[in-house]
């Protein structure tokens, strides 16, 4: 294994423990905050990715899909919040067993829409390619 696969590797579990943070954050806030367990962070999260995605391909807008996606998520999430979970508070059981059910039911459909197959997106505007950040030599430039 040489260094460039051990940096790829570390970025890699960098990255997917700043996910797993972000996640947790949401729990705690919500919980601490509200006293409300919603379990369905992840599928929340995964509908806004597709939903994302699914207006980037119709669109070609990276942007856009971002909006469409935060706006849709959010208005499914308080209309999620109004009409059910709005019902179970202070009763922490019910939260679960409804909220996991959600996220069953929408990573279900999501698999059932867009199939099991992963779908990787282009890279947004500007992060394409190398960057060179001032006074820095490319490979086999010789010193001064």
């Amino acid at each position: 294994m040489d260094v460039t696969e051990i940096l790829a590797r570390g970025l890699n579990g960098l990255s997917f423990g700043a996910l797993l943070f972000l996640v947790a954050s949401g729990l705690t806030l919500t919980f601490g905050l509200m006293r409300t367990l919603n379990l369905a962070h992840g599928a929340f999260y995964l509908l806004g990715g597709y939903i994302a995605l699914d207006v980037l391909r119709r669109t070609d807008s990276y942007w856009l899909g971002l909006g469409a996606a935060l706006v849709a998520v959010g208005l499914l999430g308080l209309i999620f919040e109004r009409l059910l979970l709005h019902r179970f508070i202070g009763r922490e059981l019910p939260q679960i067993i409804m909220t996991i059910g959600l996220a069953f039911l929408i990573s279900d459909l999501v698999l059932g829409h867009y199939g099991g197959a992963p779908a990787t997106p282009p890279r947004p505007p500007g992060l394409q390619g190398a960057s060179r950040s001032q006074g820095s030599r490319s490979r086999g430039s010789a010193s001064a």
